[in-house]
């Protein structure tokens, strides 16, 4: 690894460490407005193919271990 990559990881590692748990509250949460008494949207879920199904699906299990 070149020298200048490893000293921009050492000094932001805060940023590149793995995350665990939920993230921290923030002062203000977004919203997505809509009319009163509004049904949500019906839409088709995204079709892909199978092997990246394989993939998200491992993906989602490890997003609820941590």
């Amino acid at each position: 690894m070149p020298s200048d990559l490893s000293k921009i990881l050492l000094e932001f590692a805060h940023v590149f460490k793995k995350l665990v748990g939920l993230l921290p509250m923030h002062s203000h949460n977004d919203r997505i407005s809509s009319l009163p008494n509004q049904l949500p949207v019906n839409a088709r879920p995204y079709k892909y193919p199978h092997h990246q199904k394989t993939e998200i699906e491992n993906l989602v299990k490890e997003f609820l271990k941590t």
